[in-house]
């Protein structure tokens, strides 16, 4: 909190100088995140064509983990990802 009061103080605001510094995003950007939708919703209408996140993973041009495939598919393409389960007899 004292950071935050000696900032508005010296500066006059709250708000970060150089808005644009910082790491940037490398695994959740545009391109990537349009190459899982198509392996994504390339799935929908055909039967038993289904891909598991792991498969999309590897499927994807350039190296991408299965957790970030899942965080596009859930929060940039907002979708529900379902699990595959054996049949049980």
């Amino acid at each position: 909190m004292n950071k935050i009061i000696r900032k508005i103080y010296r500066t006059g605001t709250s708000k970060r100088r150089l808005p644009g510094i910082g790491r940037s995003r490398t695994a959740r950007t545009a391109d990537k995140t349009e190459e899982v939708e198509a392996l994504v919703l390339s799935q929908e209408d055909l039967l038993q064509t289904h891909r598991a996140q792991r498969q999309i993973a590897r499927g994807v041009g350039v190296i991408l983990s299965q957790r970030s495939v899942n965080r596009i598919v859930k929060k940039d393409l907002r979708l529900i990802c379902m699990k595959k389960v054996g049949h049980m007899n």
